[in-house]
């Protein structure tokens, strides 16, 4: 611990302490609101531009493979159905005990 931060610190050690504390959050509170901000505060119109454009042609794109999708999709569902209908009727341990007898 720093000479600041004992039981009994010395008034300047102690506000050095807190100012170096301070600073920390300061730079810790200025960090998350950068992270905060969009990306797109930082850029010009035409590089946005640019970047809708590019994003919309690899939508189109990504239509072609989500059909592919649906239909991996389609093949789990019977899947999942049987395992909810097994432990419908999956026992407790109570009753395989009591069948047991």
């Amino acid at each position: 611990a720093h000479g600041g931060q004992s039981y009994n610190p010395d008034e300047n050690q102690h506000q050095d302490v807190i100012g170096e504390a301070l600073s920390i959050e300061l730079k810790r509170e200025e960090a998350l609101a950068y992270r905060k901000t969009p990306i797109s505060n930082g850029l010009s119109k035409e590089t946005l531009a640019i970047m809708v454009h590019s994003s919309d042609e690899e939508d189109s794109d990504s239509d072609d493979d989500s059909d592919d999708e649906e239909k991996n999709n389609d093949s789990f569902q019977p899947r999942l159905k049987s395992k909810v209908i097994n432990r419908e009727n999956k026992k407790t341990r109570a009753q395989r005990n009591k069948q047991k007898r």
